[in-house]
């Protein structure tokens, strides 16, 4: 296990089931995951598979979350074979299951609080491969009735990002707002977080924030501790901005 640390920011180097099975959160803690597409799965030919694995790994995450706590997935769906696999549903078939079983104990079953959508391209664009939206997906035991702030359903654009499997900078201020504004927590934990865009965003803006992100890939770690946000965007090749820098 390696950490490094810049203000509040902890990186680890691991496998995520492995290192849920050694936490437990006791602060008002935000989980946020983008759980890896079938290209990075094991079994890259059996989508059934894929699917159920999926399933359960968002089921180890939501049942992580502690009562006073939240947690968001950021997911694109993919189209595999002729089927288009929709991972908005998997994550809230998910917490369907969990909240089953937590009814039968008396416990605050998860809801789903809120749901967003991001484009990847602009509106009305017409592409193959990939469908062109992401989703957010926001779960909770807690129901906030009456949320402080208002915010869009569907935006048009993700934002700037550090990878194309990264979040957007716009992504990472919507996450950052409501985790400030509509649902405070002390602790955000990313996991799968591949080069840490989200957290380089939190760390600038609130560098009081605990922030831990879990990546199982050593150069994607290493991006992660060394990627921080420039809200002065630089100017980079055919003309784009680059809010996400690396630190040598």
């Amino acid at each position: 296990m390696n950490d490094s640390i810049l203000n509040k920011k902890i990186i680890f180097t691991e496998d995520v089931f492995v290192w849920l099975k050694s936490t437990m959160p006791h602060l008002p803690t935000a989980y946020v995951a983008s759980i890896p597409d079938i290209s990075e799965y094991g079994q890259k030919e059996d989508l059934e598979l894929y699917r159920q694995w999926f399933v359960m790994t968002a089921k180890a995450i939501l049942s992580k979350m502690p009562d006073n706590g939240v947690t968001l997935f950021f997911q694109s769906d993919i189209k595999f074979q002729g089927q288009w696999v929709d991972k908005a549903f998997l994550c809230q078939l998910a917490a369907h299951e969990l909240s089953t079983n937590d009814l039968q104990n008396n416990v605050q079953p998860i809801s789903l609080m809120a749901h967003k959508i991001f484009c990847r391209y602009p509106p009305d664009t017409k592409h193959f491969g990939r469908p062109a939206y992401s989703h957010l997906l926001i779960f909770s035991r807690q129901k906030i009735t009456s949320p402080p702030i208002s915010s869009p359903d569907v935006f048009s654009s993700v934002g700037h990002k550090s990878w194309e499997r990264g979040m957007g900078h716009y992504v990472c201020e919507f996450i950052w707002s409501f985790l400030t504004r509509v649902y405070p927590v002390q602790e955000v934990i990313q996991l799968f977080c591949g080069e840490g865009a989200l957290l380089a965003y939190i760390n600038h803006f609130t560098p009081e924030l605990s922030l831990i992100g879990v990546e199982k890939s050593p150069k994607r770690s290493d991006k992660a501790r060394r990627l921080y946000f420039n809200p002065k965007p630089q100017m980079g090749p055919q003309g784009r901005h680059h809010y996400f820098l690396l630190r040598e």
